[in-house]
């Protein structure tokens, strides 16, 4: 995550975009091991501190998963 940090305004935002997508599509298709979800979240949270950018899929996801408590990690 600290390489995200320091290089992510440097990425175009074509790979920032294919970055978030894959972040997002593990989150949705509930492929992220607990084992690896201390990584996933400060990956995201980097994310989210560095960019310009809104990631409102992952927002309204994050939201209405937690309204609905669907939001399971296995």
């Amino acid at each position: 995550y600290r390489a995200i940090s320091k290089n992510w305004k440097n990425l175009s935002t074509e790979i920032q975009s294919e970055v978030k997508n894959f972040l997002y599509n593990l989150l949705i298709n509930n492929n992220i091991c607990s084992y690896f979800i201390d990584n996933y979240c400060e990956i995201v949270a980097e994310i989210f501190k560095n960019d310009e950018n809104e990631w409102n899929e992952l927002l309204n996801f994050l939201f209405n998963g937690w309204q609905e408590k669907t939001v399971i990690v296995s």
